[in-house]
């Protein structure tokens, strides 16, 4: 019981378009990995500009009540 030349040539082109298609899906998730990463940083980012902004803040408050007295 073997397998004839046409079975093969379909096999081997169903074979081949899975290669495709997982190239593309390695591809796809790359580049959600990617824009994940590059959203932590972005976010990482902004918390830090909050927080420095919000002591700064802070400290300027309290500066102000000192010398308006």
């Amino acid at each position: 019981m073997g397998i004839d030349e046409r079975e093969f040539g379909q096999l081997e082109a169903r074979l081949e378009t899975l290669e495709r298609e997982l190239k593309e899906m390695r591809a796809d998730m790359r580049y959600v990995r990617d824009a994940i990463s590059t959203a932590k940083g972005g976010w990482k980012t902004m918390a830090w500009v909050i927080a420095v902004s919000g002591i700064a803040g802070a400290i300027s408050g309290k500066f102000l009540t000192m010398l308006l007295r």
